[in-house]
């Protein structure tokens, strides 16, 4: 009988797993969840670690689709600050891992930039990819410091910015607008063994982004391994019940 629980159990999770699967976090920063003009600081399992509750804010005014998106900031009475906002998922160690979202830069002069990091247990010194905006170029880490390509990036224009992880390879690569920028880069940390967060960043003198459609993501042949493993315990457990 027990058995037959657990087996039931099993196959229950198989026909929810491929809804669920789509990501280990997704947001398009919508209502109900999120209402525009209040800041998203303990909002959806979001934390900010720097800067004032007002530099990351939910808006209507700049928005890649829906009616609202992420804005990241300068304070809005005045002066600068650094932002580091992180949100944490479900930890992914083995298999590809898709690191999407939709941003819109604000700022092409600070050489500190604004980007995304992945990183585990919410550390600096355990980083797997970086990617973004610095010095008016599209950036990325290399696993040895930070490239700053020769394309420039357009104020006011949304780029597609996504980051593919190999954590079986321990290699990654970089897409903008769907078109592969930079390939076979290696991880950031070689303490960074596994993602659980990621974490969006401008700058003291950065002016911003906006940040919209975020998604994480298993690649889909890493979820076929999952479901396969899924079966095979579930049709072991068929045969001794």
């Amino acid at each position: 009988m027990y058995r037959t629980i657990i087996l039931c159990g099993l196959l229950g999770c198989l026909m929810v797993l491929p809804a669920a699967a789509q990501g280990l976090f997704a947001t398009g920063f919508e209502p109900p969840t999120y209402n525009a003009g209040e800041s998203i600081s303990g909002v959806d399992g979001w934390a900010l670690l720097s800067g004032s509750a007002g530099q990351a804010v939910i808006q209507s005014t700049y928005v890649h689709s829906g009616t609202q998106a992420l804005g990241i900031q300068q304070p809005p009475t005045g002066g600068t600050s650094a932002v580091a906002l992180v949100h944490d998922f479900a930890t992914w160690s083995n298999g590809v891992l898709v690191v999407q979202f939709w941003a819109m830069p604000a700022d092409n002069t600070d050489a500190t930039g604004a980007w995304i990091a992945v990183e585990q247990d919410r550390s600096t010194s355990k980083r797997s990819a970086l990617f973004g905006f610095r010095s008016g170029v599209l950036a990325y880490n290399n696993g040895a410091g930070w490239v700053n390509s020769t394309t420039p990036y357009n104020l006011g224009e949304w780029y597609k910015l996504t980051g593919v992880l190999n954590y079986d390879t321990r290699k990654w690569d970089f897409y903008v607008n769907d078109v592969l920028f930079a390939s076979n880069l290696g991880f950031y940390h070689s303490a960074h063994t596994a993602a659980n967060n990621i974490r969006f960043y401008k700058g003291t003198n950065n002016v911003g982004m906006a940040v919209d459609d975020l998604q994480i993501i298993p690649e889909p042949s890493s979820l076929i391994v999952l479901l396969s493993g899924m079966l095979g315990a579930a049709g072991w457990l068929r045969r001794r019940v």
